[in-house]
């Protein structure tokens, strides 16, 4: 499973929510957690990536909607 986490919220309450809620089993000491939460801050993928929440042109790409429905 993949899922976009904005930067702001990696090593943060809600992130560590996030990725529990998605089903990843995250350590309960604190320590552990902020190494993990620096090292995907850190040396993660640098690509950057803008997510839409609506169709039609959004960062200068036209975004269309797809559903396996439109069979």
């Amino acid at each position: 499973m993949t899922e976009a986490i904005p930067l702001c919220d990696i090593g943060e309450r809600d992130g560590w929510r996030r990725m529990k809620t998605g089903g990843l089993n995250v350590t309960t000491k604190t320590r552990v957690r902020a190494v993990l939460g620096d090292y995907l801050q850190l040396h993660g993928d640098s690509t950057r990536w803008n997510v839409a929440k609506t169709t039609g042109w959004q960062y200068g790409a036209y975004i269309m909607l797809f559903s396996a429905s439109f069979r």
